[in-house]
């Protein structure tokens, strides 16, 4: 990648599997486990002396949102660590408190999951999904909510029949994605991620409202690293103020709500 860049890069940002939001899919075909997730096998191991030979900075991500692990990657090489999950159960985050509190008492009891979801996000990219009831995890509630897609962040351009430029996502109606050229395998199992991720920080919308408040009331999605259940037990239990990067969330936040 350094190599064929058109640009100068600045330095890589390195995720495990582990890492919440989405994921590198595994090298190779794709496989998936007894729990329908994806195999990832010795391929997909970083190597953290090819990256320190390159000669630019790196960060690491993916379960190291502890003193330890900065520590390890100080060690290894890194310029330093990116941390998400901690930052998703600050005080101040826009996350849902009735959510968050449920996801903590979850990890408090030892009874937190997250799904490794291959099929979620209309990218194609393996997706981590907090798996929380009452929410679009539950497959029950998924199933009651109307495909949507208003936002478009994920979606992807085509060639019009006319020659023209036109933006489709698997995860809007399959029937309007399949006029649009798409092939419909591409919409099964398709979630909204954009309207589940802004309506988790509050920004609802018009459509977002629908999405939050209709069956059984939780519409939301969260997408939690895989290291949640164990590795950021004790650090999740206390959570402390990041109002700096609050502050740039919902910042981010407003102006995707104004597009």
């Amino acid at each position: 990648m350094l190599k064929k860049a058109n640009g100068r890069v600045d330095g890589f940002v390195v995720e495990t599997r582990t890492a919440g939001g989405h994921n590198a899919p595994p090298r190779g075909k794709m496989q998936l486990s007894e729990t329908e997730e994806p195999i990832y096998g010795e391929r997909d191991t970083i190597d953290i002396g090819k990256f320190r030979e390159l000669g630019v900075p790196f960060w690491l991500a993916g379960g190291y949102g502890h003193p330890e692990k900065l520590r390890e990657a100080l060690e290894q090489g890194a310029a330093g660590i990116q941390v998400g999950t901690a930052f998703e159960f600050a005080n101040e985050s826009g996350l849902s408190d009735t959510y968050k509190q449920a996801l903590l008492a979850k990890v408090a009891a030892g009874h937190a999951s997250v799904f490794t979801d291959p099929l979620a996000s209309p990218t194609g990219f393996p997706f981590k999904v907090a798996v929380l009831q009452g929410t679009v995890s539950d497959p029950d509630v998924y199933a009651m909510r109307p495909r949507i897609c208003d936002l478009g962040v994920l979606r992807e351009a085509y060639r019009t029949p006319e020659g023209g430029i036109g933006y489709r996502c698997a995860g809007e109606p399959a029937t309007l994605y399949v006029s649009k050229g798409g092939n419909v395998d591409d919409t099964v199992g398709r979630k909204c991620v954009c309207n589940g991720l802004l309506a988790n920080v509050g920004f609802p919308g018009p459509q977002r409202k629908t999405y939050r408040t209709r069956a059984h009331h939780g519409r939301r999605r969260s997408s939690d690293g895989l290291a949640l259940p164990e590795e950021r037990r004790h650090q999740l239990l206390r959570p402390r103020r990041h109002p700096r990067a609050s502050r740039r969330l919902r910042a981010c936040a407003r102006r995707r709500s104004r597009n």
